[in-house]
């Protein structure tokens, strides 16, 4: 082990055993002296279990409000095009043709193409231009603007 040429192994046999020498001071050494230091520390002089369970709790609510406006901040919104296809199905709804949780937009389009035979075609085109945006190589701002022109366009009776 003292050989010249295993220098790293003999380097790091010595930060395991400073590693080892603070785990025995700072965890198996922790005692009522040095938990009152701490309390001290933290601006917690005559610290009680009402103050420490008020501190505790304070401290978790913190947390969770700031998790919870961590969360909030990066929820995701739906894009542009997950937009349109949420209001073209909110359109088809309203006339009686609300999409299935299994279904996809292919058979959403012919089972509402079937029930608004008067907006068949119009139907079966947003639902093309729409597969071409989502799963299709068609993308460009120009796509998804005509998407949203011809949702917005389209007119059921």
């Amino acid at each position: 082990m003292m050989q010249p040429r295993l220098e790293w192994l003999r380097g790091m046999r010595y930060q395991w055993e400073a590693l080892a020498h603070k785990w025995n001071l700072l965890v198996l050494g922790y005692n009522p002296e040095r938990q009152r230091d701490l309390m001290n520390f933290v601006g917690m002089r005559d610290a009680d279990w009402r103050s420490l369970t008020a501190a505790l709790f304070s401290v978790l609510g913190l947390l969770t409000l700031a998790l919870l406006a961590w969360s909030l901040k990066h929820l995701t919104r739906p894009d542009p095009v997950q937009r349109a296809w949420t209001a073209f199905s909110r359109k088809l709804a309203e006339h009686g043709v609300a999409r299935a949780p299994h279904e996809g937009p292919r058979d959403y389009a012919l089972r509402a193409a079937g029930a608004l035979p008067g907006a068949a075609w119009a139907i079966l085109r947003i639902a093309a231009l729409y597969m071409q945006l989502r799963y299709g190589r068609r993308t460009g701002a120009r796509a998804v603007a005509q998407l949203r022109r011809r949702v917005r366009e389209l007119h059921l009776a």
